[in-house]
């Protein structure tokens, strides 16, 4: 039984979809096939896939983020 990770940022609940590291699928590769509610953890990074498009945020300050 797997456990369903879930994130806040900025009043939105986001699912984790982890960007694919063992078949080695790069973060414009998660960007096209994630949906809208997901996040990936990449690096020290947070990225986020919202309804305006995809926000980054360092992985230790959520409030630290910018447009991608």
């Amino acid at each position: 039984m797997s456990t369903v990770k879930t994130l806040d940022f900025q009043g939105n609940k986001y699912t984790l979809n982890q960007c694919g590291k063992e078949n080695y699928e790069t973060l414009f590769e998660w960007v096209e096939r994630s949906r809208t509610g997901d996040y990936t953890v990449y690096f020290d990074k947070v990225v986020f896939k919202t309804e305006k498009g995809v926000i980054a945020a360092y992985s230790n300050n959520l409030e630290n983020y910018w447009e991608i």
